[in-house]
């Protein structure tokens, strides 16, 4: 017969493993802890027969309700309170303390610990839960000071410690998530007085684990540097009881058999005298384990095991986590980096077509970057303007090249043509969904502080910052480089253009910001 305190450590791999409900039946009537499953909603399918002598409910009174159904208002909504922040998230929970009323109307303390259910597609089905009835321990006088002179002393201290890596993983932001790992390795292995607690994460494809987290007690040799790309082939004894979400506990590891040569072998290379191996299951998948051993002593793994089970459902929920995220941020990446090479190939048009703008848009986007960032905008800004400038003279491939190129005066009419590019490029570019107001930065990149610009006259602040830097970056390249019809112009004699612009045509601090730059000794056009 299992005994009581394992209960928790085998009740999911009996339900994975779809007993017939016999053989349930019998295992969970062998316990003294009681078992609730519930559905998706929170509402209870199944009670083991444990619950009739601790509330005084048959099965059938409870299933078809929820656990609330069975307590006071008040109590109901702190359980609630404490419960909904793991269900929202879908996360295990442990040692929740609430007060449940007795069929006579009696108040009967109960503690829950409680793992969620997900089915082959990954979709949350409900949670499977632990509950011990600990009223007597609650009510009796002097029960903690009792406590602190027995063993289950050590068991509270792991229960807090326990509670609080929970609570730490749930308010831990995804870049923290590391930061958590080793903080919550650190706290155990001290706890455990053990000399290394350690992480391995399996690469199910490639069939090879590596060390990612490592604590080591002070005095302690590191050794997650060797222990990177493994095969799993290694722990042959080892990875049959992990994919049996059973614990391996080595007291001595030299009394280890010969059916576990490899494991011991390896183990007493590092002079490892004692080791506890937890494996980690996701959703029904083992995604690595956790080790605990100790080089300086034997140490005797036993109650607290079922504890530290718990611990590794956090901890591999959390790798789950910041696997998942990871996975999303690169989609991401990868979804900008081909938006970004599409808005770059729109900008190569032009300068297909045009090989005396040859690079245009790219030194202007460099320039109104440049601007951005000595201005102090944002970093998205920065990212709007670049994207912006690249696009800024698409309209122009709807004017045809000889006036766009013309040596000489253009007429009123070309110059009508030509400034219909801004309305061309902005039509174009309304069609995309961006994340920031690139056509409109586009249409009004020729608008003018006095209202002298087109295509709309704008003035002032009607003209949007990025529209304007790009309008100035623009004139800028556009008059230090050469044109079929023109020379290229001094800098000299572009800053005095400038300066006589300033607060008229240009926003003041942009000027001077593009004045400072093309001073710079080390000033460029050219694009990286």
């Amino acid at each position: 017969m299992m005994n009581e305190s394992m209960y928790y450590i085998h009740l999911q791999e009996i339900i994975m493993k779809d007993l017939t409900p016999p053989d349930v039946k019998t295992i969970i009537e062998s316990m003294a802890d009681m078992t609730i499953i519930t559905d998706e909603d929170g509402i209870i399918t199944y009670v083991s027969p444990q619950w009739e002598k601790v509330l005084g409910y048959q099965a059938n009174e409870m299933i078809g309700h929820r656990r609330w159904d069975f307590m006071s208002e008040d109590e109901a909504r702190k359980l609630q309170d404490k419960f909904f922040p793991y269900f929202e998230r879908k996360l295990p929970f442990y040692l929740l303390t609430h007060v449940m009323n007795h069929k006579d109307g009696h108040r009967v303390v109960i503690e829950s610990s409680g793992t969620p259910i997900f089915n082959k597609q990954g979709e949350f089905e409900g949670y499977h839960v632990t509950n011990r009835d600990i009223t007597e321990q609650s009510l009796s006088e002097g029960y903690q000071s009792q406590m602190k002179e027995n063993a289950y002393t050590t068991l509270l201290k792991y229960q807090k410690v326990i509670t609080n890596i929970s609570k730490m993983f749930m308010v831990s932001p995804f870049d923290q998530l590391d930061i958590a790992i080793n903080s919550s390795l650190s706290q155990l292995g001290t706890l455990l007085d053990v000399c290394r607690v350690y992480v391995f994460e399996f690469d199910i494809e490639k069939q090879t684990m590596s060390n990612t987290y490592e604590w080591c007690k002070k005095g302690i040799e590191p050794a997650i540097d060797m222990l990177q790309n493994l095969s799993v082939d290694i722990f042959p004894w080892w990875m049959i009881k992990l994919h049996k979400n059973e614990v391996i506990n080595v007291y001595d590891v030299h009394e280890m058999d010969d059916n576990q040569i490899s494991e011991k072998n390896i183990l007493l290379e590092q002079d490892i005298k004692s080791v506890l191996v937890v494996p980690m299951h996701v959703n029904q998948k083992l995604v690595g384990f956790i080790g605990f051993d100790t080089v300086l002593k034997h140490k005797r793994f036993q109650d607290e095991i079922y504890l530290i089970r718990m611990y590794s459902e956090i901890v591999g929920y959390a790798l789950e986590k910041q696997k998942d995220k990871h996975r999303i941020l690169e989609s991401l990446k990868q979804i900008k980096t081909t938006f970004n090479q599409t808005i770059e190939a729109f900008s190569s048009f032009l300068e297909i077509s045009d090989p005396y703008t040859s690079g245009h848009q790219k030194r202007v986007s460099k320039l109104a970057v440049e601007i951005a960032k000595k201005l102090g905008l944002t970093q998205d800004q920065h990212e709007a303007i670049g994207m912006a400038s690249l696009l800024h003279d698409l309209g122009k491939l709807y004017i045809p090249l000889q006036i766009l190129n013309k040596p000489g005066q253009l007429s009123h009419a070309e110059f009508e043509l030509i400034k219909t590019h801004v309305t061309l490029g902005a039509q174009v570019l309304s069609k995309i969904d961006f994340p920031w107001p690139i056509s409109d930065m586009v249409l009004q990149h020729h608008e003018k502080l006095d209202g002298s610009g087109y295509p709309y006259g704008l003035k002032g602040n009607e003209i949007l910052i990025e529209a304007q830097i790009i309008g100035v970056a623009d004139m800028v390249e556009s008059m230090l480089s050469f044109r079929p019809y023109r020379p290229s112009i001094d800098k000299e004699t572009t800053i005095q253009h400038l300066n006589q612009a300033k607060g008229t045509l240009y926003r003041d601090d942009i000027v001077d910001a593009c004045s400072e730059m093309i001073n710079h000794p080390t000033f460029s056009l050219d694009a990286k």
